[in-house]
């Protein structure tokens, strides 16, 4: 492969990494954190099949595709999951060792 093709595939994950970040910050508010990182896990694995089976430019492109479909949806379903956890008392604070045992 040349730099050319290399730099192209990293560009695909790169460039779909960014939309689905942008786009998908709101789907685990409408459909659940759960569901979004189990739907992310999934097509996680079919990337991880493609690239196992890839043969070719368009595959592992492809591949890069799905896989930064899959990490910025559970990124940012991660990150709203992170929030919920937050004390509403003492937004911002750091959990106390007593207040996780709850």
């Amino acid at each position: 492969m040349s730099s050319l093709d290399i730099t192209m595939i990293f560009s695909a994950y790169a460039l779909v990494l960014l939309i689905a970040l942008l786009t998908t910050g709101t789907l685990s508010d409408h459909v659940g954190r759960r569901p979004v990182l189990l739907g992310a896990l999934t097509v996680q694995v079919a990337s991880m099949a493609l690239f196992a089976t890839a043969g070719g430019l368009t595959t592992l492109i492809g591949a890069r595709v799905l896989q930064g479909i899959a990490t910025g949806a559970a990124t940012s379903a991660a990150g709203a999951a992170l929030l919920d956890l937050e004390d509403p008392v003492r937004p911002g604070a750091p959990l106390s060792p007593t207040a996780s045992r709850r």
